[in-house]
Protein backbone atom coordinates (compact mmCIF):
# COMPACT_ATOMS: atom_id res chain seq x y z
CA UNK A 1 0.00 0.00 0.00
CA UNK A 2 1.05 3.40 -1.03
CA UNK A 3 1.62 5.81 1.66
CA UNK A 4 -0.13 8.64 1.43
CA UNK A 5 1.54 12.18 0.60
CA UNK A 6 1.78 14.50 2.87
CA UNK A 7 -0.27 17.46 0.80
CA UNK A 8 -3.24 14.81 0.95
CA UNK A 9 -2.26 14.85 4.67
CA UNK A 10 -2.49 18.38 5.19
CA UNK A 11 -5.72 18.56 3.47
CA UNK A 12 -7.72 15.86 5.13
CA UNK A 13 -6.64 17.50 8.25
CA UNK A 14 -7.55 20.81 7.11
CA UNK A 15 -11.35 19.21 6.08
CA UNK A 16 -11.47 17.55 9.27
CA UNK A 17 -10.40 20.61 11.37
CA UNK A 18 -13.20 22.57 9.29
CA UNK A 19 -15.51 20.24 9.32
CA UNK A 20 -14.96 19.95 13.39
CA UNK A 21 -15.61 23.84 13.56
CA UNK A 22 -18.59 23.76 11.11
CA UNK A 23 -20.18 20.98 13.27
CA UNK A 24 -19.35 22.90 16.24
CA UNK A 25 -20.83 25.88 14.57
CA UNK A 26 -24.14 24.22 13.86
CA UNK A 27 -24.93 22.26 17.33
CA UNK A 28 -23.19 24.84 19.53
CA UNK A 29 -22.76 28.22 18.25
CA UNK A 30 -26.37 28.72 16.17
CA UNK A 31 -28.37 27.35 19.34
CA UNK A 32 -26.96 30.21 21.14
CA UNK A 33 -27.90 33.04 18.40
CA UNK A 34 -30.97 31.75 18.21
CA UNK A 35 -31.41 31.40 21.84
CA UNK A 36 -30.64 35.48 21.98
CA UNK A 37 -32.96 35.89 18.91
CA UNK A 38 -35.56 34.46 21.12
CA UNK A 39 -34.71 36.35 24.24
CA UNK A 40 -34.31 39.85 22.56
CA UNK A 41 -38.03 39.09 20.47
CA UNK A 42 -39.59 38.36 24.14
CA UNK A 43 -37.64 41.36 25.20
CA UNK A 44 -39.35 43.66 22.09
CA UNK A 45 -42.87 42.33 22.76
CA UNK A 46 -42.47 42.97 26.65
CA UNK A 47 -41.44 46.06 26.19
CA UNK A 48 -44.02 46.79 23.82
CA UNK A 49 -46.77 45.36 25.89
CA UNK A 50 -44.75 48.01 28.68
CA UNK A 51 -45.67 50.76 26.08
CA UNK A 52 -48.85 49.60 25.42
CA UNK A 53 -49.81 49.19 29.09
CA UNK A 54 -48.49 52.68 29.74
CA UNK A 55 -50.53 54.14 26.79
CA UNK A 56 -53.49 52.34 28.42
CA UNK A 57 -53.08 53.50 31.92
CA UNK A 58 -51.90 57.34 30.70
CA UNK A 59 -55.25 57.44 28.17
CA UNK A 60 -57.40 56.25 31.68
CA UNK A 61 -55.37 59.13 33.61
CA UNK A 62 -56.01 61.94 31.24
CA UNK A 63 -59.90 60.51 31.03
CA UNK A 64 -60.51 60.62 34.54
CA UNK A 65 -58.92 64.45 34.27
CA UNK A 66 -61.57 65.13 32.04
CA UNK A 67 -63.94 63.72 33.83
CA UNK A 68 -62.99 65.37 36.65
CA UNK A 69 -63.15 68.37 35.21
CA UNK A 70 -66.77 67.73 33.92
CA UNK A 71 -67.69 67.14 37.49
CA UNK A 72 -65.90 70.56 38.42
CA UNK A 73 -67.73 72.02 36.07
CA UNK A 74 -70.89 70.85 36.79
CA UNK A 75 -70.33 71.45 40.76
CA UNK A 76 -69.18 75.48 39.68
CA UNK A 77 -72.15 75.54 37.33
CA UNK A 78 -74.55 74.16 40.20
CA UNK A 79 -73.56 76.47 42.37
CA UNK A 80 -73.80 79.55 40.15
CA UNK A 81 -77.42 78.16 39.51
CA UNK A 82 -77.70 77.84 43.73
CA UNK A 83 -76.57 81.37 44.01
CA UNK A 84 -78.53 83.07 41.60
CA UNK A 85 -81.79 81.34 42.97
CA UNK A 86 -80.51 82.66 46.57
CA UNK A 87 -80.41 86.10 44.83
CA UNK A 88 -83.48 86.01 43.63
CA UNK A 89 -85.14 85.06 46.42
CA UNK A 90 -83.29 87.54 48.62
CA UNK A 91 -84.99 90.20 45.39
CA UNK A 92 -88.41 88.78 45.76
CA UNK A 93 -88.14 88.57 49.65
CA UNK A 94 -87.56 92.47 49.10
CA UNK A 95 -89.63 93.12 46.60
CA UNK A 96 -92.41 90.93 49.09
CA UNK A 97 -91.62 93.11 52.17
CA UNK A 98 -91.62 96.50 50.44
CA UNK A 99 -95.20 95.30 49.35
CA UNK A 100 -95.95 94.83 53.00
CA UNK A 101 -94.80 97.76 54.29
CA UNK A 102 -96.67 99.03 51.85
CA UNK A 103 -99.87 97.87 52.34
CA UNK A 104 -99.30 98.43 55.72
CA UNK A 105 -98.92 102.20 55.29
CA UNK A 106 -101.68 102.01 53.14
CA UNK A 107 -104.09 100.36 55.65
CA UNK A 108 -102.67 102.84 58.83
CA UNK A 109 -103.78 105.32 56.31
CA UNK A 110 -106.95 103.69 55.79
CA UNK A 111 -106.94 103.06 59.66
CA UNK A 112 -106.68 106.71 60.38
CA UNK A 113 -109.18 107.59 57.42
CA UNK A 114 -111.30 105.31 59.06
CA UNK A 115 -110.83 106.53 62.80
CA UNK A 116 -112.67 109.93 61.62
CA UNK A 117 -116.89 109.63 60.99
CA UNK A 118 -119.04 112.43 59.87
CA UNK A 119 -122.43 112.71 59.62
CA UNK A 120 -123.53 114.92 56.81
CA UNK A 121 -126.96 116.67 56.70
CA UNK A 122 -128.81 119.43 54.84
CA UNK A 123 -130.99 121.55 56.40
CA UNK A 124 -133.93 123.41 54.59
CA UNK A 125 -136.07 126.21 55.97
CA UNK A 126 -135.35 125.05 59.34
CA UNK A 127 -136.40 121.32 58.82
CA UNK A 128 -133.98 118.50 58.32
CA UNK A 129 -134.26 117.42 54.80
CA UNK A 130 -131.40 114.62 54.79
CA UNK A 131 -128.74 113.12 56.79
CA UNK A 132 -127.04 109.81 56.58
CA UNK A 133 -127.72 109.23 60.29
CA UNK A 134 -131.45 108.68 61.70
CA UNK A 135 -132.70 111.12 64.43
CA UNK A 136 -131.94 108.80 68.09
CA UNK A 137 -128.69 106.64 65.96
CA UNK A 138 -126.06 105.25 68.60
CA UNK A 139 -122.14 105.84 67.61
CA UNK A 140 -119.89 103.94 68.54
CA UNK A 141 -116.18 105.66 68.86
CA UNK A 142 -112.91 104.66 69.98
CA UNK A 143 -110.55 106.82 71.91
CA UNK A 144 -108.79 109.09 69.61
CA UNK A 145 -111.59 108.66 67.15
CA UNK A 146 -113.19 112.10 65.85
CA UNK A 147 -116.53 113.09 64.41
CA UNK A 148 -117.11 115.67 61.96
CA UNK A 149 -120.69 117.43 61.44
CA UNK A 150 -120.72 118.64 57.39
CA UNK A 151 -123.85 120.82 57.87
CA UNK A 152 -125.69 122.27 54.39
CA UNK A 153 -127.97 125.10 55.56
CA UNK A 154 -130.68 126.41 53.37
CA UNK A 155 -132.55 129.18 54.55
CA UNK A 156 -131.74 128.13 58.20
CA UNK A 157 -129.31 128.50 61.25
CA UNK A 158 -128.47 126.06 63.31
CA UNK A 159 -127.40 125.35 67.40
CA UNK A 160 -125.20 122.79 67.70
CA UNK A 161 -125.07 121.23 71.81
CA UNK A 162 -123.25 118.61 74.32
CA UNK A 163 -126.24 116.87 76.13
CA UNK A 164 -125.83 114.61 79.22
CA UNK A 165 -123.93 114.15 81.89
CA UNK A 166 -120.08 113.82 81.23
CA UNK A 167 -120.42 114.86 77.64
CA UNK A 168 -117.50 117.61 77.98
CA UNK A 169 -115.23 114.96 79.85
CA UNK A 170 -115.62 112.82 76.78
CA UNK A 171 -115.61 114.82 74.31
CA UNK A 172 -113.37 117.17 72.96
CA UNK A 173 -114.85 120.14 70.99
CA UNK A 174 -113.32 122.02 67.90
CA UNK A 175 -114.93 123.71 64.99
CA UNK A 176 -117.26 121.39 63.05
CA UNK A 177 -115.01 118.24 64.49
CA UNK A 178 -115.18 116.70 67.62
CA UNK A 179 -112.73 114.06 69.51
CA UNK A 180 -113.54 111.06 71.96
CA UNK A 181 -110.90 112.05 74.43
CA UNK A 182 -112.01 109.46 77.05
CA UNK A 183 -114.13 106.68 77.68
CA UNK A 184 -118.21 107.35 78.31
CA UNK A 185 -120.98 108.49 77.00
CA UNK A 186 -123.22 111.54 76.20
CA UNK A 187 -125.26 112.98 73.43
CA UNK A 188 -124.63 116.03 70.38
CA UNK A 189 -127.95 117.57 69.51
CA UNK A 190 -128.57 119.68 66.49
CA UNK A 191 -131.28 122.25 66.82
CA UNK A 192 -132.18 123.76 64.01
CA UNK A 193 -132.63 127.81 63.96
CA UNK A 194 -131.21 127.86 67.20
CA UNK A 195 -134.07 127.10 69.14
CA UNK A 196 -136.57 124.85 67.04
CA UNK A 197 -136.05 121.64 69.76
CA UNK A 198 -139.17 120.18 68.26
CA UNK A 199 -137.36 119.69 65.16
CA UNK A 200 -134.23 119.01 66.35
CA UNK A 201 -131.64 115.88 65.65
CA UNK A 202 -130.13 114.32 68.55
CA UNK A 203 -127.03 111.39 68.22
CA UNK A 204 -125.93 109.23 71.31
CA UNK A 205 -122.37 108.68 71.47
CA UNK A 206 -120.58 105.73 73.16
CA UNK A 207 -116.72 105.88 73.48
CA UNK A 208 -114.55 102.84 74.48
CA UNK A 209 -111.17 101.67 74.54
Amino acid sequence: MKKKSPLIKMFLITFIFFGSVTIFCVGVVLPKIRANDIIKEKAVIVEAKRVQDKFIEDKRIADKIVEDKKIADKIIEAKRISDEKIATKIREDKIREDQRMKDQQIANEKAKQSSTMTIKYTMTDGYFSDCNYTNGSTLQFKVGQVLKLKGNLINSTERVMSMGAGGDEVMSWGTNSITMIAVGGGEITIIPNKYEWDRAYTFHIVVSN
